[in-house]
């Protein structure tokens, strides 16, 4: 049995090298981008999103300095009495506050909706801290924070 002799010509060479060129340059983009999007931080909503794809029920931190700029400047309208403005957070609850360089902050807030143990209120307190984002310690971890819930002395 003969084979029969396959034969190219130059534009034919030419034709085949350039589909093989473009596709692999978009196998080459594909496979980036999905690289480049898992190294990626996920942004607060779609963090937010994945954990409770996870059955945990996470919220976004809610400061008064949202609630003002969201307002103009005004506290909260109650249908039945004064303005109010809270001061801590949605209480017992995941929490998604802010980003520390590439790590997302994450609290379980307290029964009061505050960044602490829930269990510090249940022992007499012999400090209280009342502050701004400082006393927070706002987007430091836990080790980092200057009043770590009450249990770093300050010393």
């Amino acid at each position: 049995m003969h084979q029969p002799e396959i034969r190219l010509t130059k534009v034919q060479i030419m034709l085949y090298g350039t589909i093989i060129l473009c596709a692999s340059f978009v196998a080459l983009l594909y496979i980036s981008e999905t690289i480049i999007a898992a190294l990626e931080p996920l942004s607060k909503p779609a963090l937010i999103k994945s954990m409770r794809s996870k059955q945990v029920d996470a919220y976004p931190a809610i400061t008064s300095q949202i609630i003002l700029m969201r307002n103009h400047l005004q506290p909260l309208a109650t249908q039945n009495g004064p303005s109010v403005l809270p001061l801590g957070g949605i209480a017992n609850k995941t929490t998604v506050f802010c980003r520390e360089a590439d790590e997302m902050i994450v609290y379980d807030s307290d029964r009061f909706g505050f960044r602490n143990n829930d269990e510090l209120w249940d022992s007499d307190l012999d400090i209280i801290a009342v502050g701004d984002s400082f006393v927070q310690g706002a987007c430091m971890d836990d080790d980092n924070r200057a009043l770590h819930t009450g249990h770093t002395p300050l010393a």
